[in-house]
């Protein structure tokens, strides 16, 4: 590719164009998504929706539940009032059987019962092939939970401080326009995959500390989750491990690293002298890893029920993070890579064998060896004094990037780069004021699957058997065999094509070794789920 095309910076439709890309709404051609507010001439003109589909589902039936394991979401932004629920969610960062805070409306009313974990011994599902020796562990675990007693906040909401990425995964999954008169001239009529639904946010924070993640999934599992989102990867010091880069091995292979080598060798010889390899010994230092391998069985049990919605992650490798690389065909666990609005794999997206789907997301810049991504301009301005070899793919960088909900104030993200992603017909005054922000990577094209899962949750009880589920392997096939394996992310966009990031012939990979099975289509994928009952 010698040169190519001017990629469209101003497109159409708006700040919701990936609810179009998944086919969750349907836009008028001509009017397109231009306006920033229901009042304004020339306002967003959406032909129809994937929840028209589903105006069937019984009024006095249970919201679906999705569960965000994140660093906690802003429950006060005018977009998700009403959308977080204030009773199931808890912060397991703060205290480690779990913190939640009082309404401002109940702060006079006596605290309610602290025992947040009490009714988890009822049918905690027992991974079966953990040793006989860990499943006594996590059966002691669960009785602890059980038995804990964690704190009521009167005040004082950490999470409106610290939940950035959070609040912008939970704008992409139910944010819904604003109720009453909130500050209705910097609010924009924003909408997440399914509004309809009810999140859980469950808060933990970045620390190795196994046992949060434990208690996070069993709650979880303990509060019926329709789908859990793991927006990030776990801390898990061993598993998060990646490989090393192909073209970086065979160097360290052809170097002949002898130093290397050896250093390796005497490791693994005092590790032998210690003794203590019996990972059920009772040795204290033993304790987290046995956790985080409980942990790792844990979740994928759970994932035959419950599908989990795992980001591939941003390290632009041909291998998933963890626990997405956990994903296959036999569980739950879906693991969530990202499309640009031109049809390529997003520059910073994992990918490789393994990758279920992928959403639409935003893109970076990407100059190596393989392939140089940069935006058009810069390009054509560059091109003559620094000429590229014709073996480097020359790609176009999406200047479209995912609009979410963010905190207000300086502990948002404050939208710093909407001028350059140029949404047009938003002015300054709303684009600046804190309460939205550009938004990507796989976390964002993570949280727009699990919203399209609650969307499958939602029609299964519309549908023709009403109440019946899918366990999660199938609701991870319905999503493979809906997703559009080929054609344009937007309509009238370029095709969906591979890239060489890591190797130099990556881009003769059939296309699924980017996009898993293709760009996850909401309207297919509900379409499949109200036409028949799960076998």
């Amino acid at each position: 590719m010698d040169d190519y095309p001017e990629p469209r910076f101003e497109h159409p439709y708006y700040f919701l164009w990936h609810l179009v890309a998944m086919g969750v709404i349907e836009v008028d051609e001509k009017t397109g998504m231009q306006g920033a507010t229901g009042a304004e001439p020339g306002c967003p003109t959406i032909r129809s929706t994937v929840w028209d589909d589903l105006t069937g589902t019984p009024s006095d039936s249970p919201k679906t539940r999705i569960a965000m394991i994140d660093v906690g979401c802003s429950r006060n932004h005018p977009n998700l009032q009403g959308r977080v629920s204030h009773e199931l969610s808890i912060d397991l960062a703060a205290h480690p059987f779990g913190a939640k805070l009082l309404p401002v409306d109940d702060a006079s009313s006596p605290a309610p019962s602290t025992a947040f974990f009490e009714d988890l011994p009822n049918g905690v599902p027992m991974p079966s092939d953990l040793g006989a020796n860990d499943q006594a562990y996590l059966t002691e675990f669960v009785e602890t939970l059980a038995e804990s007693r964690g704190i009521v906040r009167r005040f004082g909401d950490v999470e409106e401080k610290f939940s950035s990425h959070g609040t912008a995964i939970a704008g992409l999954l139910v944010g819904a326009p604003a109720t009453g008169e909130t500050r209705t001239d910097q609010i924009l009529p924003y909408f997440g995959v399914d509004p309809f639904s009810e999140l859980i946010s469950i808060r933990t924070s970045f620390d190795n500390d196994p046992a949060q993640m434990l208690a996070a999934l069993l709650y979880a599992w303990m509060h019926k989750a329709d789908v859990i989102v793991l927006p990030r990867g776990l801390p898990d010091p061993e598993r998060r491990r990646m490989k090393t880069k192909i073209d970086m091995h065979n160097s360290l292979e052809s170097w002949k690293s002898c130093e290397r080598n050896d250093l390796l060798v005497r490791i693994e010889t005092l590790e032998a002298l210690a003794g203590n390899h019996d990972p059920n010994a009772p040795d204290n230092g033993k304790s987290s890893e046995i956790l985080w391998r409980i942990t790792k069985h844990l979740l994928i049990e759970i994932s035959k029920t419950i599908p989990v919605v795992c980001a591939a992650g941003n390290e632009g490798e041909s291998q998933m993070i963890y626990p997405a690389s956990l994903a296959h065909r036999e569980n739950g666990i879906i693991a969530v890579g990202s499309v640009t609005s031109e049809g390529l794999r997003s520059g910073y997206s994992n990918y490789g064998d393994g990758l279920t789907v992928v959403a639409p997301s935003d893109d970076m810049e990407v100059h190596n060896r393989y392939q140089v991504r940069t935006n058009w301009k810069e390009y054509q301005a560059r091109k003559d004094r620094f000429p590229i070899p014709d073996a480097v793919m020359r790609l176009p960088r999406s200047p479209l990037s995912l609009l979410s909900t963010d905190l207000p104030g300086s502990f948002g993200y404050e939208g710093e780069d909407l001028e350059g992603f140029r949404y047009r017909d938003m002015d300054s005054k709303t684009a600046r004021n804190g309460f939205y922000t550009t938004f990507g990577g796989t976390s964002g094209a993570c949280a727009l699957v699990a919203g399209v899962v609650a969307l499958v949750r939602r029609a299964e009880m519309a549908g023709p058997a009403p109440h019946s589920r899918r366990d999660g392997p199938d609701i991870k096939k319905l999503l493979q065999d809906s997703a559009r394996d080929k054609g344009p992310v937007l309509p009238g966009g370029p095709q969906m094509v591979g890239d060489k990031m890591n190797a130099p012939d990556e881009d003769a990979h059939p296309l699924t070794y980017f996009f898993g099975h293709g760009l996850v289509d909401a309207r297919a994928a509900v379409a499949a789920a109200l036409a028949r009952a799960p076998a």
